[in-house]
């Protein structure tokens, strides 16, 4: 009689490495990649909002301005200016632009494009391009500056071709 052997092989999976708290390497990276995404998102996010707020804060000083070019009150757009463009422009000589623009003004202008840079030296400039509705259209584009936390107007101009502002 033979006796017969049973064999039997037993197999131990090997235990998954835990490394931090119990993690494995595939759930660290896969934390660290969506760790990524939400901080790049939230970074978005607050540069969006801080742009939106910069932005409408300048755009209710060129519609002020705006405003004042339709009165044709160049004392008050002045007074919205930088030190520089006070300096070099009078109200007489503000008062004689306005003039030569009012036949193009004359209807409630659109913004056509709002350009925001923040890397402009000084300070943090938006450049809003307003159009009229008036035929040919007349585009209107006002500069305004941000130094020491207050916008100020640095600049009109006006043509029928926005690629020419």
């Amino acid at each position: 009689m033979s006796e017969e052997t049973e064999h039997r092989v037993i197999r131990a999976d090997k235990p998954k490495k835990r490394l931090l708290w119990g993690l494995s390497i595939f759930d660290i990276i896969i934390f660290a990649a969506v760790a990524v995404v939400a901080i790049a998102l939230l970074y978005t996010l607050v540069t969006k909002l801080t742009l939106k707020h910069d932005v409408s804060g300048a755009t209710k000083v060129t519609d002020m301005v705006v405003a004042d070019i339709a009165k044709q009150d160049s004392k008050a757009a002045l007074q919205l200016g930088s030190a520089a463009l006070k300096s070099k422009n009078t109200p007489a000589q503000m008062a004689n632009s306005f003039a030569q623009i009012k036949p193009f003004t004359r209807g409630t202008p659109k913004i056509y494009s709002r350009t925001y840079d923040k890397n402009t030296k000084g300070g943090k400039s938006v450049f809003v391009i307003y159009v009229y509705p008036s035929n040919p259209a007349f585009f209107l584009r006002v500069v305004v500056q941000n130094l020491d936390g207050k916008w100020e107007l640095v600049n009109i101009a006006g043509n029928s071709d926005p690629q020419q502002l």
